[in-house]
Formats: C-alpha cells, sequence, structure tokens
C-alpha cells in the first residue's frame, strides 16, 4: 500500500499521511520526521492485528527531487508502529 503526502497529493490520492515538519531538507542536510498514517485502510483491510498493541513495519520513503539528478531518493525504513485506536 502506499501513502503520499497530504500536502502534495492530489485529489484523487487514495491513501494520504501527514509530514512534520514541513519544508524542503536541504542537501546534506539532517531532519527528523513524523509521519502520520490516519486512514480508513488500516481497519478496513486489518493491516493491524488487534491482539497486538505495537509492532515493527518496514517501507520505503520516496523523496522526489527538483532540479537534481537523480531525481528521486528512496530510503529504506524499519521503525515500531504504536496505533493509538482498534475498531472490533
Amino acid at each position: 500500500m502506499s501513502f503520499q503526502n497530504q500536502a502534495i497529493a492530489g485529489a484523487d490520492a487514495d491513501h494520504v499521511m501527514t509530514v512534520e515538519p514541513l519544508g524542503i531538507i536541504g542537501p546534506g542536510e539532517t531532519k527528523t520526521l513524523r509521519l502520520t498514517l490516519r486512514d480508513r485502510a488500516w481497519d478496513e483491510e486489518r493491516l493491524i492485528s488487534i491482539g497486538q498493541p505495537s509492532m515493527t513495519v518496514a517501507g520505503s520513503l520516496i523523496f522526489d527531487e527538483d532540479g537534481w539528478q537523480p531525481a528521486r531518493t528512496t530510503v529504506p525504513i524499519v521503525t515500531s508502529l504504536f496505533p493509538t485506536r482498534f475498531k472490533s
């Protein structure tokens, strides 16, 4: 499943996330980002087991780079996921 940054996603985006803080990350700059993925898909597609209060997830962040070559950078991530609510 792919999530797009809500700040730049078009109206036809299926799944969106919020990214904080907003703004450009400059070359060589290090910045901590907070990604929030609120979407009905978590409940509808049962992406999180109801019996597990936390779990580890993996994915890739894809950064578009205007004016740079290559135009995209892909960063693999593995992190803990802490659901804030469950629907039974």
